[in-house]
């Protein structure tokens, strides 16, 4: 079984979580041109999973994106709960 990656969530993870990197319509790949539109240059799956609960009540993912040179795509799951001091200020 897979289990939620939700701290203190006992329940079974259904959905796995995955980034990819997708070629926008209209756009040529200068690198690799014949790539059309929609395809992906990576898209991995991570062994992260949600819960049918979580997946669906919503969820705050923070991408941080940090170039390399290796020619791979590394994820990284940082699991946390909502009980971290936090302040959410209206834009007016």
């Amino acid at each position: 079984m897979n289990k939620c990656v939700i701290p203190g969530c006992r329940r079974e993870g259904i959905w796995q979580l995955g980034v990819r990197a997708r070629l926008i319509a209209g756009a040529t790949s200068p690198s690799h041109p014949t790539k059309k539109a929609t395809d992906a240059a990576f898209a991995p799956n991570l062994p992260a999973f949600l819960c049918d609960k979580h997946a669906y009540s919503g969820t705050l993912l923070t991408l941080i994106v940090e170039p390399r040179q290796y020619k791979q795509t590394r994820l990284r799951v940082i699991a946390a709960s909502d009980q971290h001091p936090h302040r959410t200020v209206k834009i007016q």
